[in-house]
């Protein structure tokens, strides 16, 4: 509904989603809270004979005032959630559970392992939280920013805490744990990171003085066995377990990339995947899962065929396949 429109009917100017919903224009609100429960009331009646469903409210703090009319009985919005400077406030119309999506459930945080060319592996101590005083050495950790890759995020915390400049190589591993700060959950990423070149042991450390009481090289298999590594849970063991053997080239991880994402509109989405294994038992495999496919019923027969196969027909199943999913 265009501004001239809205002004004639009284109601506030708004536009429809793509959900039979509409989202109010925060920046046509009006500031007097009188005026405005007049045209929220005429909106809300307008857009539920329309059928319309949810209805979105985003008031900005230089209109707070409008808040206390917004959540009146007669109105009946709830806050969907809230930034610095705004709240975001939702009203399901129909007589039904709402479908409207929550607010976002997890926190994303990231750790670095880097390594130099003498083992060693990055390592910091706190200078607040809980960790704070304890002696204790951890890989450089944070939260992702709003609008920031994985790899952008792991590559700032370690240039932040630390001082050191590297580069991600790969994900190593994804915790994902719940009842976190306010009651969300936390998605955990575990990444390897390499130096940059020319910038092996003689970077210079330099500790982030509002976060990190200090910063040193130290030994894996002596990062591992601090005596409060032996307290945790088996997760943070296997875990750790990978960070060493990525350490020692031994694992590999996911390789990640940011690719265009969408054909619609400009959007850039950063993409984690492993590395596909070509070798002949794969091959194997793979020749025979494609046989038991054609097969239609998965029987002995197919999977006798597929064995049989030689590896010029399993290298075929395997070329075909890679095309299909390239």
């Amino acid at each position: 509904m265009t501004a001239a429109a809205a002004a004639s009917s009284g109601m506030l100017e708004a536009e429809e989603d793509r959900y039979d919903g509409v989202i109010i224009k925060s920046d046509s609100l009006p500031a007097d809270p009188a005026t405005f429960k007049a045209a929220l009331d005429s909106s809300l009646q307008a857009w539920s004979a329309q059928g319309k469903r949810g209805i979105w409210l985003k008031v900005p703090i230089t209109l707070a005032q409008l808040i206390p009319v917004a959540v009146e009985p007669q109105a009946g919005f709830v806050f969907h959630h809230a930034e610095k400077d705004y709240v975001m406030m939702t009203k399901w119309l129909p007589e039904t559970e709402s479908t409207l999506p929550p607010n976002a459930s997890h926190q994303v945080g990231v750790g670095a392992i880097v390594v130099n060319s003498k083992q060693e592996m990055l390592v910091v101590q706190e200078a607040n939280g809980p960790l704070r005083g304890q002696g204790f050495w951890k890989m450089p950790t944070g939260l992702v920013h709003e609008g920031e890759d994985l790899i952008e995020a792991v590559e700032r915390e370690v240039l932040e805490e630390t001082g050191v400049r590297a580069k991600f190589s790969s994900l190593i591993a994804v915790r994902q744990a719940h009842g976190f700060l306010f009651g969300k959950s936390d998605m955990f990423f575990c990444c390897g990171l390499t130096l940059e070149e020319g910038s092996d042991i003689g970077q210079q450390l330099k500790a982030c003085e509002r976060e990190i009481a200090a910063v040193q090289w130290m030994p894996v298999d002596q990062y591992t066995q601090q005596p409060y590594f032996q307290k945790l849970p088996a997760a943070y063991h296997t875990m750790m377990e990978r960070c060493a053997a990525w350490a020692q080239g031994r694992y590999k991880g996911m390789a990640g990339r940011v690719f265009d994402g969408s054909a619609s509109r400009p959007r850039k989405d950063l993409l984690l995947w492993g590395e596909v294994d070509d070798g002949p038992a794969a091959a194997a495999a793979a020749a025979a899962a494609a046989a038991a496919s054609l097969n239609g019923d998965g029987n002995g027969a197919a999977s006798s065929a597929a064995a049989g196969a030689g590896s010029g027909d399993a290298a075929a199943v395997v070329s075909a396949n890679g095309a299909l999913t390239a």
